[in-house]
């Protein structure tokens, strides 16, 4: 009868531990995966000797998302070694040569959706943790401040994040949008049926009323990286803003260094001039008295299409009221000098602005 009483005493002391579990959002994992996150933690001696930020990164992201570093597909799960080094390979003073750059941070995110802002306190503290590993300051630029609905376009948010890192001196933007698809223009993926007389699900009947999207854009100087995906029901926008993030920073691990401080700051450096391709040159040119975002896109279309054998325009720095860019052409310097000084920047409503040639 003993024997029997403290079974049924351990059976409910186990149940209520797994429905506290549960309830603290703890993640009871199998056998299987519990060997797997070992093997995980075990790799970290492979990796030795570890800088003190690439130990904090490995024990914070790493091995909680040992899951994302193993091989899927067709053939045996293994663990990939050459990811976890790729992604400790990225650090930011080391990138920007800063001491201590900043970095700022947006979130936007549907106000009516329960979903939505539930996830902007999870989102928050991650994107925050994952910057400030990397070596950067973090700083927020808030949703007032910017003033750009999810409905507007991508372009005009990184607009105005750049205007901010000008202002404050910031190497770099991290922005994170999330809500419904059709505010972030995100369109869902067609539904395949095998059933050619099947109708298509009607978007007002079951769970899930309206499509959801998450948009995340990071910029370190002029590079831009930029993910979006239609989140469906049993996904999370915040394990999906994590999964973007981890292949960012792979990404900026595997890019050219050309992410220096003159970079970050809109200059152009000598090693981007060496790689120019034969026959091709790349001036900079500053321009004053821009109003807004839309003077600007139709300065860009101006060189766009105006300077003969154009390249690229590129944005190297934003001010108030005050732009760099950067224009690469199929030219000799000195004719594509000729032809920026002779340009109309926007014809109709050219006042007050003012171009001069960056020497």
């Amino acid at each position: 009868m003993a024997l029997h009483a403290r079974k049924g005493i351990f059976g409910l002391v186990a149940v209520l531990a797994f429905l506290v579990g549960v309830r603290a959002g703890a993640v009871l994992l199998t056998p299987e995966q519990e060997a797997d996150k070992k093997k995980v933690a075990e790799f970290q001696k492979n990796l030795e000797p570890l800088d003190p930020w690439q130990r904090k990164i490995f024990q914070e992201e790493v091995i909680p998302q040992f899951q994302k570093f193993f091989t899927t597909g067709t053939g045996p799960v293994t663990l990939n070694e050459e990811r976890i080094r790729q992604y400790l390979t990225f650090y930011g003073p080391k990138a920007t040569q800063a001491k201590d750059p900043k970095f700022l941070l947006y979130l936007g995110w549907d106000d009516t959706c329960e979903k939505c802002r539930s996830a902007e306190r999870i989102i928050r503290p991650l994107v925050r943790g994952r910057v400030t590993r990397r070596g950067f300051q973090p700083a927020w630029v808030e949703r007032s401040e910017v003033d750009v609905p999810l409905t507007e376009s991508p372009e005009k948010l990184d607009h105005k994040l750049v205007e901010q890192m000008g202002l404050t001196e910031a190497v770099g933007a991290l922005s994170v949008q999330w809500g419904p698809a059709e505010k972030l223009g995100v369109k869902p993926p067609p539904v395949v049926s095998d059933d050619p007389e099947a109708e298509a699900p009607n978007s007002s009947e079951g769970s899930q009323t309206v499509p959801m999207a998450l948009r995340v854009s990071l910029r370190l100087g002029e590079r831009t990286l930029n993910k979006a995906k239609v989140v469906q029901e049993s996904e999370k926008f915040e394990s999906e803003t994590a999964g973007f993030l981890n292949d960012f920073f792979v990404e900026l691990a595997l890019s050219p260094r050309g992410s220096s401080a003159a970079t970050a700051a809109g200059e152009k450096t000598n090693s981007q001039a060496a790689d120019l391709p034969a026959g091709t040159s790349e001036v900079a040119v500053r321009i004053t008295g821009v109003r807004d975002f839309i003077q600007l896109v139709r300065i860009k279309n101006q060189f766009q299409n105006q300077i003969k054998d154009v390249l690229s325009v590129a944005e190297r720095k934003i001010s108030k009221s005050q732009i760099t860019l950067a224009i690469r052409a199929k030219l000799a310097e000195p004719q594509l000098i000729q032809q920026i000084e002779t340009l109309a920047l926007d014809p109709e409503h050219d006042k007050g602005l003012k171009k001069e040639i960056e020497r």
